[in-house]
């Protein structure tokens, strides 16, 4: 997994969609982004399935200059089922 910055307030992040036992490729991609400067967290839910591998997410304008730590989790598409989530790494905006 990899995140990073795609463009100004924008961060792009990657993963594997090899199928795993228990992976299921219809999951939804879930994230959450903490900003050490603000001390404040983000969650975004989204309609990206874990076998699309990638997407990119705006970032709070004032987060522009900041340290942002991410992690990603996966949900089933009910919202009853959630995985561990998944430190993927520090990016600065």
């Amino acid at each position: 997994m990899t995140a990073e910055k795609a463009a100004p307030g924008k961060v792009k992040i990657e993963w594997d969609t090899t199928n795993l036992a228990g992976n299921v490729p219809t999951a939804l991609a879930g994230f959450v982004f903490y900003n050490e400067l603000t001390d404040k967290a983000l969650t975004v839910t989204s309609d990206v399935m874990h076998s699309a591998g990638t997407v990119t997410i705006d970032m709070p304008a004032i987060w522009n200059g900041a340290t942002i730590h991410c992690w990603i989790y996966f949900s089933s598409e009910n919202g009853m089922r959630f995985s561990n989530s998944q430190y993927i790494n520090s990016v600065e905006l």
